[in-house]
């Protein structure tokens, strides 16, 4: 019960990686708030920690929207008192070769993985040191934001970019006693990654 009594915030809950580690984060004493921005798919996994026994609530979230974030951060802090893990897992990976990756796909991808990272780091990291509380941000960067990977432009930059807000973070929010890491994993079988 190495996480009981605190209180994370996991995006892209809903999602096979962001499932493990909810109910990973729950298993272990955490209460855990999951967002996604498929309510449907966040309250399943809300429901299987609670049926195990575990403390959850499902909050629907587009990590790219500022507005939204800090409804989320607000909400939480309010239901739970405070907040002490973020992990930002949400992610997208639209394929397409380097010359037909479209503005619309580009602007997509480093909305949700990039953007997405940035906004909910900063929101909840305010409030950590608000509250002058110690914490800790993981964020889901991947083998993409160390080495690139054909037809996956925008995936790739966004991927490299997370190494370098987690990077920053790190260095900036110490003093703060918030500790920032990345984790960068290879190929996992998801609904992402399934084709």
């Amino acid at each position: 019960m190495r996480f009981a009594g605190r209180v994370a915030i996991v995006t892209g809950g809903g999602g096979e990686i962001g499932r493990a580690t909810a109910c990973r984060l729950a298993a272990e004493g955490a209460t855990v708030a999951i967002c996604d921005i498929d309510l449907k798919s966040a309250t399943g996994v809300c429901e299987e920690i609670k049926q195990a026994g575990g403390a959850a609530i499902a909050i629907e979230t587009n990590v790219a929207s500022r507005p939204e974030v800090e409804a989320l951060a607000a909400t939480v802090r309010s239901e739970f008192g405070h907040i002490d893990i973020l992990c930002n897992i949400a992610g997208i990976a639209p394929p397409a070769p380097f010359l037909e990756t479209s503005d619309q796909r580009w602007d997509e991808t480093i909305e949700v993985n990039l953007k997405g990272v940035f906004l909910c780091s900063q929101v909840v990291a305010r409030i950590m040191v608000a509250d002058r509380r110690p914490g800790v941000i993981v964020n889901m960067a991947s083998t993409n934001g160390l080495v690139g990977e054909v037809d996956l432009v925008a995936y790739n930059a966004s991927k490299f970019g997370v190494v370098g807000i987690t990077m920053t973070a790190a260095i900036e929010l110490a003093r703060h006693r918030i500790r920032v890491n990345a984790v960068a994993p290879g190929m996992i079988r998801t609904r992402l990654s399934q084709a």
